[in-house]
């Protein structure tokens, strides 16, 4: 897998881990690869750096932890982060992932998915009602997950309310 440094149209810079650059075209021109922080499909590729792993490099580096891909948000002064879950599964992934860039995907997603149910507060179906009051400093600003539909979702974002969707995986078993 390769890592690309890839940046939305509202300029937010993050990465990603392709299988090459042709997978990277292929699922952005298919709109599958949208933006951490605001969630926007319009994504391009940035000039990266090469990444080399020489033998020496690896005698010297330390594996480094995996960081938390979300937002700080006292940081950023951003009011409100939450977490709507609307997205489907789709029927079947696309043809050109491996069955270990499946698992890769996995592991982030629930990586994500446990700093969100530890670190944030969970606020159900009123995430919607809930972000609106903290966004108008009704209630104090903090990381909140919930459920709300795809409307509420675009209109929050309409408000410049920051929200991101995060897919739900299957239980374990």
């Amino acid at each position: 897998m390769k890592n690309f440094t890839l940046q939305c149209d509202h300029g937010h810079r993050f990465d990603g881990w392709f299988a090459d650059r042709d997978s990277l075209a292929k699922q952005i021109e298919m709109q599958l690869v949208e933006c951490p922080y605001c969630g926007s499909a319009q994504v391009q590729k940035m000039l990266s750096a090469p990444q080399l792993n020489s033998p020496k490099m690896r005698r010297n580096s330390q594996p480094e932890p995996i960081p938390a891909p979300l937002p700080d948000t006292v940081a950023h002064s951003q009011p409100v982060s939450g977490h709507p879950v609307t997205a489907q599964p789709s029927a079947s992934p696309p043809a050109e992932l491996s069955a270990d860039n499946i698992t890769a995907m996995r592991m982030m997603i629930k990586h994500i998915q446990k700093t969100v149910q530890s670190e944030f507060k969970h606020v159900g179906d009123n995430f919607a009602e809930e972000a609106r009051k903290m966004h108008h400093g009704e209630t104090k600003a903090e990381n909140i997950y919930g459920q709300c539909t795809a409307e509420e979702t675009e209109a929050l974002r309409d408000e410049g309310i920051d929200v991101f969707a995060l897919p739900e995986l299957p239980k374990d078993n």
